[in-house]
């Protein structure tokens, strides 16, 4: 494929010349310039990155991130309380690492609501609450960031 623009534009080159660099411009026969050619790939294929590949996960990472799921429909968690509870469940540590990872998850925002249910049951002082979010797990940010908007 390359030759054959290589060819093409070799002959656009000279002949764009009039063939004068032969000698042949004081002929009396003229060959004329050919127009100009706009050379284009045959192909009108867009070339696409290839997809990324798609992770495969086994039955028992799909049931964990289910599992996880579930868990977070119905119920409060701290990435690690989540992490914990799975593998209370039985899953091993690294598959539901994986699986709680895998979510996309305001881990702010359960603070927020896991606070607010403290709120709803029991009494707390700030930072009686502060510390008991950091016991469930959240770090100390997203444990300031629950207290601040549970209304306490």
């Amino acid at each position: 494929m390359k030759f054959r623009y290589a060819a093409a534009l070799a002959f656009i080159i000279v002949g764009g010349l009039g063939l004068s660099g032969f000698g042949l411009s004081g002929c009396a026969t003229t060959i004329p310039a050919p127009a100009a050619t706009i050379i284009t790939p045959t192909s009108t294929t867009a070339i696409a990155s290839p997809p990324p590949p798609t992770k495969q996960v086994s039955k028992e990472q799909a049931n964990a991130i289910k599992a996880a799921e579930d868990y977070l429909d119905g119920q409060h968690f701290s990435r690690k309380g989540l992490i914990g509870q799975l593998t209370y469940e039985g899953y091993p540590k690294a598959t539901a690492t994986a699986a709680v990872d895998s979510l996309t998850v305001d881990w702010d925002k359960q603070a927020a609501l896991t606070a607010q249910d403290y709120l709803d049951t029991q009494t707390f002082s700030r930072k009686s609450l502060v510390a008991q979010l950091e016991f469930d797990g959240f770090t100390k940010e997203q444990a300031a960031y629950g207290v601040a908007h549970s209304g306490l």
